[in-house]
């Protein structure tokens, strides 16, 4: 540790109030995310099947009925 960031008494010093309250919205924001990411991830995993679906170009392959019920199945 250097000499200037330990002060005279050699004991680290204390974090500002500014850093403290960027530290506390850290926090809360990940606090945020946790709760929000289990509502999420059931969305975000339909549409990354409905993505890797349309970019491997399958729907057209699928008969028409079928292509219908895929297309109102993901709606």
């Amino acid at each position: 540790m250097s000499a200037e960031r330990a002060g005279r008494s050699g004991a680290p010093r204390a974090p500002g109030p500014r850093r403290l309250a960027g530290l506390l919205a850290l926090a809360r924001a990940a606090l945020f995310w946790e709760r929000l990411w289990p509502a999420l991830w059931p969305l975000s995993g339909v549409l990354g099947l409905f993505l890797a679906l349309a970019l491997l170009d399958f729907p057209p392959w699928l008969p028409g009925w079928l292509h219908a019920a895929l297309l109102v199945a993901f709606l």
